[in-house]
């Protein structure tokens, strides 16, 4: 019985460790009160850049999308309901637009269940830390899949929670439901691939669904692409492990067919609206050299600044020996300087792989 317990505690203890990780990044937003809503941003604003709080100095300048956008749409939905009426129109803006179109997060059944039952600020936190957690528990629980041991995989799993790209997008709702789909995703997919059960299949593609629901049609695009990727790479790697053969039954068939029917089921919201919304759009298209010239684009002579950051000035930061062509540009620099450690470690792997 003792080792029993024993057994029990350690495969419990990790998790606890990474429900404490949450718990401590909460800290501010648990017993301080505060949120992770960047409402300083407003104060660049009329009218809250007038009079006496002009002086206010905006921390999260670029932060805007969550107040601008996500907190209208919350708001507008919390109103809906306290007059009993269900939103299928989104009036609050210039012509109105389908209350589940663009990147909203509404048709996900886990934020609108957050934001029906809880006030705005707190089911806003509320499904930033449940996502959390759960991207760092099943990229734990899928590192274990592969056959990790529990340090290696609880190392992958804070790494992916904490990772550079979630911490700077972490107030936009859709970002964190992604970091959170991609490693179920997985998880399910390996269980699935190893035992051919229906829950298995099930999951899985409830979690796509889910995932498409972010409404962020970019990021589900890349996520899509890599995951068709993943899939065919572990589908033709089992069955050269198993000498050529992978059996799948008819039952396997079904529950294969019901997966597809479940995620059409559950993202069928977000095809139809942003269908509607490409149809009957209110805006002109702009090409996308344009846009990325204005709003993405890095010059090439910024990259030699990736292998030494802030070695000689950074445009992303205020000591640079080089202009800054736009704000946009230098955050996006910003940003990519995260990714170099992992892009390094990850070229280290592939020499050794290529040994092995």
């Amino acid at each position: 019985m003792r080792e029993a317990n024993r057994k029990r505690f350690a495969k419990m203890l990790p998790i606890a460790f990474l429900f404490m990780l949450v718990f401590i990044f909460f800290y501010p937003v648990v017993l301080d009160g505060k949120t992770f809503y960047a409402f300083d941003t407003l104060f660049q604003y009329l009218p809250w850049s007038s009079g006496t709080v002009s002086k206010i100095r905006t921390q999260n300048s670029l932060i805007t999308d969550p107040i601008n956008f996500f907190y209208t749409f919350h708001h507008f939905l919390k109103t809906s309901i306290a007059i009993k009426t269900i939103p299928f129109w989104y009036d609050l803006n210039f012509c109105g637009v389908l209350y589940t179109s663009g990147s909203t997060t509404q048709s996900n059944p886990i934020v609108f269940l957050a934001f029906f039952i809880f006030p705005l600020a707190v089911a806003h936190d509320l499904v930033l830390g449940i996502h959390l957690f759960g991207a760092g528990l099943f990229m734990f629980l899928f590192l274990r899949q592969l056959g990790l041991k529990g340090c290696p995989a609880l190392v992958g799993a804070v790494s992916w929670m904490f990772n550079g790209y979630i911490m700077v997008w972490f107030e936009f709702e859709h970002i964190q439901i992604l970091a959170f789909s991609l490693p179920a995703i997985l998880y399910f997919f390996e269980c699935w691939l190893t035992t051919r059960s229906w829950f298995h299949c099930l999951c899985c593609a409830s979690v796509i669904g889910f995932s498409i629901c972010s409404g962020l049609a970019h990021i589900i695009i890349y996520q899509v692409l890599f995951l068709g990727c993943y899939f065919l790479y572990r589908i033709f790697g089992y069955i050269r492990e198993n000498q050529n053969r992978m059996t799948i039954n008819k039952h396997n068939w079904i529950a294969i067919g019901v997966a597809l029917l479940l995620i059409a089921l559950v993202s069928a919201n977000f095809m139809m609206s942003h269908l509607a919304l490409l149809q009957d759009s209110q805006r002109p298209g702009v090409p996308f050299q344009q846009l990325y010239q204005q709003t993405g684009q890095l010059p090439a002579k910024y990259l030699i600044t990736l292998l030494f950051p802030d070695f000689f000035g950074s445009p992303a930061r205020s000591l640079s020996f080089t202009p800054q062509p736009a704000p946009y540009n230098n955050y996006n620099e910003l940003c990519i300087y995260t990714g170099i450690l992992t892009l390094f470690l990850a070229a280290v792997c592939l020499v050794y792989i290529r040994k092995k």
